[in-house]
């Protein structure tokens, strides 16, 4: 009965759902410990013009026949809702990439980055600290409708992730030893998604449509599938997909396997989800589904990391500090139980508790009036040393850095803290003209006291021809 107990005390429910214009798809997962299962499904079609209240109440009605109990929900966002990027940044540090993320991501989409929302995930890191990643950018207001269907609901618990990254994970799962690129395709009604994954890292992700009925869909999805291809080696520049994975519903995943194997001669495999983790429950309404259910069924067996939720910055500072909160509250715990088994230990009833604690609390006023005159001590000989040392001003980095700034470089701002750091931004008309830069401020007698470092270098293209965007830091 013990065990029992304990077995049911772990066991955790989230649900996974998946909306397109014309269907709303809801999944139930189970978490035992490490294990997830499937315990549930449902699936109702939507008729054109719902307004998002009307999608709201049949959300409701759907989470309910599953037993949603305040829960943790997962939305999945369509493929075609976003605009990825494959980036190297100058940092592996997440906070860093988030901040660049952020910066650059109006460059993608014609918008002010305050109307956009990005997420990222860290491909790889190499030697020199530079991280390969890919950004996620979302206008603001696709992420505010999702949120707000789930809102009505008065749903608390939510996250926001990218259809692509599901399939990523479903591949992993199936495959989890292979460590080579894969492709994925999935077919969900007439939009096919492309998504190369090496692990369970996204490395591409492209998403088009085609009406499969049109006596030339074959050769419109073989223009599409070699310019996504194509796509992939410019922009990532991977090596050649090892195997090909077709999923989805209906027939249109036969007639996409037999163009691939036929047309394009590929080795291609059929995702089934009879190896998922599943109940009965679930099994027996998947008859009713007609398109694809791969993305969400990702999101059941694979982990969702943070830094690809594409909440807006203000929910996901919420969540951060929650799990932050979480976090502190169980080392609290924890500590908390070591302290009252260590007390057990030593004592053997309340009285001698109470005497104990009178102890310490009488030794720690000790030593804090034997600290205090050390403490004042202390105080001293810093304000002496800082009296002593020769403060750097501002005029002197300006004179130092016009003596060693190359002409093909311009210096857009200069910012100055005494006591921490130096930070330049600028730009040039190449890369070489940065780095001598850098060089000749390493060898500079006054710059010498400075840990310098470059900490991005961008090159864009502008009218005028290409430009470098650089920032420098100079930390003491």
């Amino acid at each position: 009965m013990k065990i029992n107990f304990i077995k049911h005390a772990q066991k955790k429910s989230f649900f996974v759902c998946q909306l397109s214009d014309t269907v709303l798809k809801v999944a139930k997962c189970v978490k035992l410990g490490a294990k997830k299962k499937f315990s549930g499904l449902e699936i109702e079609k939507l008729s054109s013009g719902l307004d998002d209240k009307k999608i709201s109440d049949k959300l409701g009605v759907l989470l309910k026949k599953l037993g949603f109990n305040n829960d943790p929900l997962i939305i999945v966002l369509p493929r075609h809702n976003a605009t990825c990027r494959y980036l190297k940044v100058p940092t592996h540090i997440p906070a860093e990439i988030e901040k660049i993320v952020s910066l650059q991501a109006s460059r993608y989409l014609p918008y002010p980055s305050e109307e956009l929302v990005t997420g990222f995930q860290v491909v790889s890191v190499d030697k020199t600290g530079y991280a390969n990643i890919n950004i996620i950018i979302v206008h603001k207001n696709v992420v505010e409708r999702l949120l707000n269907i789930a809102s009505l609901l008065n749903i608390k618990k939510i996250s926001l992730v990218l259809s692509s990254f599901g399939l990523c994970n479903l591949s992993y799962f199936l495959n989890p030893r292979e460590t080579a690129p894969v492709m994925i395709f999935d077919i969900d009604d007439n939009l096919i998604e492309i998504v190369v994954a090496s692990g369970n890292k996204m490395l591409f992700s492209r998403s088009f449509r085609i009406v499969a009925p049109e006596q030339n869909w074959q050769s419109m999805f073989i223009d599409e599938f070699n310019r996504s291809k194509s796509a992939y080696f410019k922009e990532v520049g991977g090596s050649e997909p090892v195997k090909y994975f077709v999923s989805g519903g209906g027939s249109g995943v036969s007639m996409l396997s037999y163009c691939l194997e036929k047309t394009l001669n590929l080795n291609v495999q059929q995702i089934t989800y009879k190896d998922i983790p599943s109940e009965q429950s679930f099994i027996s309404n998947l008859s009713l589904l007609e398109g694809s259910l791969s993305s969400l069924i990702g999101f059941g067996v694979g982990e969702i990391s943070q830094s690809i939720n594409l909440l807006p910055k203000a929910l996901k500072e919420k969540a951060r500090k929650n799990l932050e909160v979480n976090d502190q509250l169980k080392l609290a715990l924890g500590i908390l139980g070591v302290v009252l088994i260590f007390s057990l230990g030593l004592v053997k009833n309340i009285n001698n508790k109470t005497i104990y604690l009178q102890k310490l609390k009488a030794e720690l006023t000790k030593i804090s009036k034997e600290a205090k005159p050390l403490e004042e001590i202390d105080k001293r000989f810093k304000l002496l040393e800082s009296r002593s040392k020769k403060k750097m001003s501002s005029l002197d980095l300006l004179y130092e850095l016009s003596q060693n700034m190359p002409e093909t470089l311009n210096l857009v701002n200069f910012t100055f803290d005494e006591d921490n750091q130096a930070v330049l931004r600028g730009q040039s008309k190449d890369l070489n003209s940065v780095f001598n830069f850098v060089n000749k401020l390493e060898q500079s007698p006054v710059f010498k006291q400075f840990n310098i470092k470059l900490r991005y270098v961008t090159q864009k293209k502008l009218q005028s021809g290409d430009v470098v965007d650089f920032e420098i830091i100079c930390a003491k």
